[in-house]
């Protein structure tokens, strides 16, 4: 049974040193990916990497870049976009709060 047990500590070891760095690679690659497409004009990729931006999630968060990104986005009338920019508005993420602001892009995504 001991062995049984050691084996398996001896899997999640491996596992933790040569997977998860991999795992965090292709992370890293994807969202250098993704960041080229936002800035070639995907209005998609512009929403994905402002809502990274604002979470932190792939990225250091960065509330000025999240509002970058949500406003190329909702320029190009991407629904999604509005309504992160709308967020960032709302919340005072990487600009000035403002409620009138925040309503107007949750109309202008609502109405798409």
């Amino acid at each position: 049974m001991k062995n049984v047990i050691n084996t398996k500590r001896a899997a999640y070891v491996l596992l933790f040193i040569f997977v998860f760095p991999i795992t965090m690679f292709a992370q890293i690659t994807d969202m250098a990916g993704l960041i080229k497409r936002a800035d070639a004009g995907d209005a998609d990729a512009q929403y994905q990497v402002g809502r990274c931006y604002i979470s932190g999630n792939g990225m250091e968060q960065d509330y000025a870049n999240a509002f970058k990104y949500a406003q190329l986005s909702a320029n190009q009338n991407y629904a999604q976009g509005e309504n992160l920019l709308g967020l960032c508005y709302e919340f005072g993420k990487g600009v000035a709060q403002n409620d009138s602001a925040a309503l107007e892009c949750y109309s202008k995504a609502a109405d798409q």
